[in-house]
């Protein structure tokens, strides 16, 4: 947002035209910026309409290029053969993406405090707090949360012993208790799983990351 506000604020949003928005888009680096820019334009002319700053949206008529998908997809074989060599708590972070088709860094903030009503209550960081969710607790999520209650008192349900125990003073700032899983050491451990599982992945495409978990879980639903 400071950014649009920097290079596009200046203008009027009742004569901004499509093509004043299309030639913007030509500037950003890549079509993964262009679409994630589109998308943004798309909300807030939707707000200037309904405030009446604008009489239509012309972010809606722009066409961006699809990115290309560079990451492998991630099928429900190859999940199998991650799992087989993937720590225990590692298979639990795994399966509670399947579960609920969270994002790595709502995973691994998830709180045991989050569970109530039979429903696990998710507040999702990259909107901002803006979108609330209450899963609702089936039998297989039931049973994943079950095998993260372990021997490890800890607030977070996605935790880990740390291989080295360090002082208070030398943690990680956005660590709050020792045994916390930070994002960066779930796709940091996902990748070494991947490693070790020794599966083969298209000519051209990076291996999947923990993010693709999200979208295998959507296809099994869908099936």
């Amino acid at each position: 947002l400071q950014k649009l506000e920097r290079e596009l604020g200046h203008l009027d949003a009742w004569d901004v035209t499509t093509r004043d928005l299309a030639q913007y888009l030509r500037t950003l680096k890549s079509d993964n910026v262009r679409v994630r820019y589109r998308a943004r334009l798309c909300e807030l002319f939707d707000t200037a309409v309904a405030e009446g700053f604008s009489e239509n949206n012309p972010a809606r008529a722009l066409r961006v290029q699809a990115p290309e998908v560079k990451r492998s997809r991630l099928t429900y074989e190859a999940y199998q053969a991650i799992y087989a060599v993937a720590e225990p708590w590692l298979q639990n972070a795994m399966d509670l993406g399947l579960q609920t088709l969270q994002r790595r860094d709502d995973i691994v903030c998830l709180r045991w405090s989050a569970l109530k009503d039979d429903a696990l209550h998710v507040e999702q960081a990259k909107s901002g707090g803006q979108h609330r969710l209450a899963i609702k607790v089936s039998p297989e999520l039931r049973e994943v949360l079950t095998r993260c209650r372990d021997r490890v008192v800890c607030p977070f349900i996605i935790h880990r012993l740390p291989e080295k125990a360090r002082p208070h003073g030398m943690r990680a700032t956005k660590r709050e208790h020792f045994a916390q899983v930070l994002p960066e050491q779930l796709t940091r451990a996902f990748g070494l799983a991947v490693e070790r599982c020794g599966l083969e992945f298209a000519t051209g495409k990076t291996r999947p990351t923990y993010h693709e978990i999200r979208s295998l879980g959507m296809a099994l639903y869908r099936n």
